[in-house]
């Protein structure tokens, strides 16, 4: 098994038990050959969360029918929207993971593969741990949200039904909840890979502006500082191992700038997979949150009475609140999330032009050498890394305001026409 395999094991086994890895997904078989085979647990887990959110679906029309009789109708529309478009929207999202563009998963990994064989080895472990321990910590931080959030679910599921049925529905909701937590982490995972790849390579072109930088400065302040620093060359590290692909092998030892365009078209290939595998699944998340966020905001807004006086027997409904409440931020706080990774590793990639500048900046440097950062610079000026929800939205801090607006802008009409 690979370093990448083992870094990403805490990820996959999250993955697997939720559903959303393809069943064609082997770990052990990524850079090795195509396969297509599938374990029955992957199928019964499969299986499982489309009954549950099929569940989910019945049990959120028969509280919409049965269970919201003192509110106003437009308030039980909104509800039996909302219970349409969250729990269909986690059954396409299954679907679409496990079937369609399913192979993008693999193809984006062994990308992955053959770019680290341009890393050191220290560099690359170092990498690999730091995904592993970033994955760990958000897989804790939503174990922890979920038990502080548990007992208000189940607190607001009572509602004089029997305490197996009390219980079953808690359970539903929490796991419902973790869904989204989990393909969320899923995604920043994979995008955070990408994005220190692009640190790296960036941080050679950085590296090489810093040496030029300070070998211009007076040999006083640096006297230990060779200033023979003119290369016409930009080293990558040494490669090793047998099972290297055609390409690492031609771009062995000194690799000038010109073959960087073929790590960088790799890496932007890599971006390609993402938005493919993961656009119709973010988009079909997205407007699930949106739909979540206005429906639990307005009948937090709804039992939360500021006209009459606070008493002990309205503690129930407070509370109530303060849980659909609490689930809107935490939907909201995963969503940010995802959105702040998309844009730091677009910022990252991007820099890159930048560095390319800076280096052309240099009137020493071998006119060869400046045709080819130019090739490189035009490359990376067309092929600007963006992260999107099937191509038709920007995953950047506008369409976050933009989400915000929308939610807002709902949830006041809403509550002007109740």
């Amino acid at each position: 098994m690979s370093d990448i395999n083992i870094s990403l094991k805490p990820l996959i086994f999250m993955s697997r038990i939720f559903g959303l890895l393809p069943l064609s997904f082997l770990e052990l078989d990524i850079g090795k050959r195509e396969v297509f085979s599938f374990r029955v647990s992957d199928v019964c887990f499969l299986l499982m969360w489309i009954v549950l959110f099929l569940a989910v679906f019945g049990m959120d029309l028969h509280f919409a029918t049965y269970g919201l009789q003192n509110v106003p109708k437009k308030m039980k529309i909104a509800y039996i929207v909302y219970a349409v478009f969250f729990s269909l929207t986690k059954i396409f999202v299954i679907v679409t993971k496990n079937f369609i563009n399913s192979g993008n998963i693999n193809k984006l990994l062994k990308k992955l593969l053959t770019i680290d064989q341009f890393i050191d080895r220290r560099t690359r472990i170092l990498m690999y741990k730091k995904i592993r321990l970033r994955i760990l910590k958000t897989g804790a931080i939503a174990f922890l949200t979920q038990i502080i959030l548990y007992p208000l679910i189940y607190f607001t599921a009572t509602g004089g039904e029997t305490i197996i049925m009390v219980i079953l529905g808690s359970s539903v909701q929490a796991l419902s909840v973790n869904f989204h937590i989990i393909f969320s982490v899923e995604y920043v995972s994979i995008v955070h890979m990408l994005k220190c790849r692009y640190e790296y390579f960036n941080g050679i072109l950085l590296e090489y502006i810093n040496k030029k930088n300070m070998a211009t400065k007076p040999p006083s302040k640096h006297k230990y500082l060779s200033l023979n620093v003119n290369i016409d060359y930009i080293e990558l590290p040494a490669l090793s191992g047998r099972d290297l692909t055609g390409t690492a092998r031609a771009l062995y030892g000194r690799h000038r700038v010109s073959y960087l365009r073929v790590i960088y078209l790799k890496m932007y290939d890599s971006v390609t997979l993402i938005n493919s595998y993961f656009g119709f699944p973010i988009l079909l998340e997205t407007v699930s949150m949106v739909i979540m966020c206005v429906t639990t905001l307005y009948y937090a807004a709804y039992f939360l009475d500021f006209d009459s006086d606070i008493s002990v027997s309205k503690l129930p409904t407070y509370i109530t609140s303060g849980y659909l409440i609490s689930c809107c931020i935490l939907y909201m706080s995963v969503f940010v999330s995802m959105i702040v990774c998309c844009h730091k590793t677009t910022q990252e990639a991007n820099k890159g032009i930048y560095f390319i500048h800076g280096i052309s900046l240099d009137r020493d440097i071998h006119y060869s050498i400046i045709t080819e950062l130019e090739k490189l610079l035009s490359q990376m000026i067309n092929m600007r890394v963006q992260f999107t929800a099937c191509g038709l939205f920007a995953l950047n801090p506008t369409f976050v305001c933009t989400i915000l607006s929308v939610i807002l802008t709902y949830i006041l009409i809403m509550v002007q026409l109740t």
